[in-house]
């Protein structure tokens, strides 16, 4: 490398030290929603109910369940504005070394509750480092910006539902920065298991 040239910066998904990193990750994520959202007011807000079912249900990950899941929440109050990024996982998180140095793809960006960014990352980071890692995370998100988590299974369905119909697409993303052991298998295993846990906090 040239002395003159920068350190490359780019995604990392198998850190050294997950714990330094997933509290990082959560530093950076809540100041993103703590950053004054009033000059934001030309992003989207959030949608009150999910997109809709394709065609054919996805029956592998419990498509018909988690919808009737999302729909026993009824109407759930967004809660404070914040602004989000609407894709914050490890591939969008970009690192030198240990340090973390930005945060990429801001197209889906707008405006909603920090709950649906924070389940959003919650279930990536259990899929790239571990059950652990994704509640280091989440309790160290929440120290930083504490929030009402009562709604927070509703959120993880929503995000479950991000995947359904094309899960197999999934992996592909980690297997472009290195993280081949994370297959279709692996991610369905997991999901199964986040559906699971969301649902059983589910009002009935």
């Amino acid at each position: 490398m040239p002395r003159d040239a920068a350190p490359a910066r780019q995604p990392l998904v198998q850190p050294d030290d997950p714990d330094h990193y997933v509290r990082v990750m959560a530093e950076t994520l809540a100041r993103i929603h703590t950053t004054p959202v009033d000059a934001f007011g030309f992003l989207p807000i959030t949608l009150t109910t999910p997109r809709p079912p394709r065609t054919t249900l996805d029956d592998d990950l419990r498509e018909a369940e988690v919808r009737a899941g999302i729909a026993r929440w009824g109407e759930v109050a967004l809660g404070p504005t914040v602004l989000r990024h609407g894709d914050f996982w490890p591939g969008n998180v970009l690192w030198v070394g240990n340090r973390l140095t930005g945060v990429v793809d801001w197209e889906n960006a707008l405006r909603g509750p920090a709950l649906a960014d924070l389940a959003i990352a919650r279930l990536d980071l259990w899929w790239a480092l571990g059950r652990d890692a994704m509640d280091t995370f989440t309790a160290h998100y929440l120290r930083l910006h504490p929030i009402a988590l009562d709604t927070l299974p509703y959120w993880d369905l929503r995000t479950a539902l991000r995947p359904v119909g094309d899960l197999a697409a999934w992996p592909a993303p980690y297997a472009a920065l290195g993280r081949h052991d994370i297959t279709h298998a692996t991610l369905r295993e997991t999901l199964l298991v986040f559906i699971e846990e969301a649902l059983g906090k589910t009002p009935g």
